[in-house]
């Protein structure tokens, strides 16, 4: 048993792959427990570090995101007119 959930991929959420490799990264080092061994395989191959990298450059996507979707708050004034 995982300490968290695994978010599965989301196509209908924009951040969805955010979501997805975060929730990954917060049990990285308690799947070889429960992972078969064909499935060792290939998490062996994945470099935690790069995935590291990978997650704090979507974050500030996904940041932007949470902060531009408030349902009862106006944030047309924070969107960068585009010219």
């Amino acid at each position: 048993v995982l300490s968290t959930y695994l978010q599965n991929y989301c196509d209908t959420c924009f951040n969805g792959v955010y979501l997805m490799l975060d929730s990954f990264l917060k049990v990285y080092h308690e799947l070889p427990t429960i992972l078969a061994d064909e499935q060792k395989r290939t998490y062996l191959k994945i470099v935690r570090d790069e995935m590291e990298l990978l997650c704090l450059y979507l974050k500030q996507f996904h940041d932007v995101i949470e902060k531009l979707s408030c349902e009862k708050t106006l944030t047309l004034h924070l969107v960068v007119p585009y010219k």
